[in-house]
């Protein structure tokens, strides 16, 4: 179901680059026996985080994989700031921003913390302002 897709980090960065790439609308879920599918609608949208970090991995250190295609991911959302189809995720991201990039994460059966964003995403706000919008994609 929807709730329990919502939990894990690997399905969370799959609706995160998804809604990157054409906002929420044609999002879809498999119900019952995964026979019927169904489009996700507004009531479902409050159950659904794109914070992909907060989400459960069976390894901690899969998130370390993550870091480059989330940065790319929000450097793509930050160059489309103006469509109206990043604006929740965006939002989502501003609401606490060191939810959505942990500076630092516990790694598997460890106590010590090990970088994870550091100061990169304070790179890629400062490339943003260094790159016009529209040569971005060219």
């Amino acid at each position: 179901d929807v709730i329990s897709y919502s939990k894990r980090g690997w399905c969370r960065m799959e609706m995160l680059a998804k809604a990157c790439g054409s906002g929420l609308s044609q999002m879809y879920v498999c119900a019952g026996n995964g026979e019927e599918v169904l489009e996700l609608s507004e009531e479902d949208e409050p159950c659904l985080s794109f914070r992909v970090f907060d989400g459960n991995f069976t390894r901690a250190s899969d998130k370390e994989m993550l870091v480059e295609p989330v940065l790319g991911l929000y450097s793509l959302l930050l160059h489309q700031s103006q469509a109206q189809e990043v604006h929740t995720i965006l939002a989502e991201i501003k609401q606490d921003r060191d939810k959505f990039f942990p500076p630092q994460y516990f790694p598997d059966q460890t106590t010590e913390a090990k970088v994870l964003f550091g100061n990169l995403v304070n790179l890629v706000e400062k490339s943003k302002n260094q790159t016009p919008d529209a040569n971005f994609l060219r």
